[in-house]
Parts: structure tokens; C-alpha cells; sequence
């Protein structure tokens, strides 16, 4: 679990240095951005999945696994679709500062 952390943090680390930093130009920067961006996500939902695996098997409640966004918003609950959506207003907020 601590590397699923690290690798989460590595992400997260990946899309701001390239944010804040760039060490590409152009679409490369961004995609590096994305990518970063992607890494947190994948690993934030790992984690936010295993943490409520023991309830789901307590509650032996049927969940949707289709792939679709409603899928992913039921998976990581109110507060980890929270921090996602917080992420990506930040996110936006501060390439709007930095691409004028």
C-alpha cells in the first residue's frame, strides 16, 4: 500500500513539475501533464477501492463495473470524486494563469 502512495505522489509530482517547470515545450509539456495527472488518478482509485473493499464485502451490495463515468463516480464515492473534481479545477485554474 505505501507504494501505491509513492507511486501516487510520483504522479502528482510528475504534473506539477511539468506544470510549474517545464522541462518539454508545446503538447509534449501537456501530455507529461495529462500522463501525470492519469497516474494519480489510476492510483488514487486503487486505493480508494481497497479501502472500501471490506465494506462492499460486508454489505454485499451489487456495483456497476461497466467503465462509464457513473461507474468511476460510484467507485470512488462523494469524497474521492470531490478530490478528483478539485484537482482538476486547480489544475485548470492554474494553466489559465500560467497561458496567458
Amino acid at each position: 500500500m505505501i507504494l501505491r502512495y509513492l507511486a501516487m505522489l510520483s504522479g502528482l509530482g510528475i504534473a506539477l513539475l511539468n506544470l510549474f517547470d517545464p522541462l518539454h515545450q508545446g503538447i509534449t509539456r501537456w501530455l507529461m501533464v495529462i500522463c501525470g495527472l492519469l497516474i494519480f488518478i489510476s492510483h488514487l482509485k486503487f486505493i480508494v477501492d481497497k479501502k472500501s473493499k471490506t465494506t462492499d464485502n460486508q454489505k454485499k451490495t451489487y456495483r456497476n463495473e461497466a467503465g462509464n463515468l457513473s461507474g468511476l463516480a460510484g467507485s470512488l464515492g462523494w469524497k474521492g470524486l470531490g478530490v478528483l473534481i478539485t484537482v482538476m479545477i486547480i489544475g485548470f485554474i492554474v494553466a489559465s494563469l500560467f497561458l496567458k
